[in-house]
């Protein structure tokens, strides 16, 4: 079994994908479908509008 330290840093990356927590620069990218697809709030804890 592999143990994650929740605290570090962990990418996942090969030739087609790359896979990594959400930062302050993936802004601008998923702006659009924010606004463009509203259904996406239904299952998240804190909605658009929120502060």
């Amino acid at each position: 079994m592999i143990h994650l330290k929740f605290d570090q840093y962990y990418a996942i990356e090969n030739e087609v994908i790359l896979l990594r927590p959400i930062t302050q620069e993936d802004f601008d990218n998923l702006l659009y479908f924010a606004i463009q697809e509203p259904e996406i709030w239904q299952h998240s804890l804190f909605p658009p509008n929120s502060k």
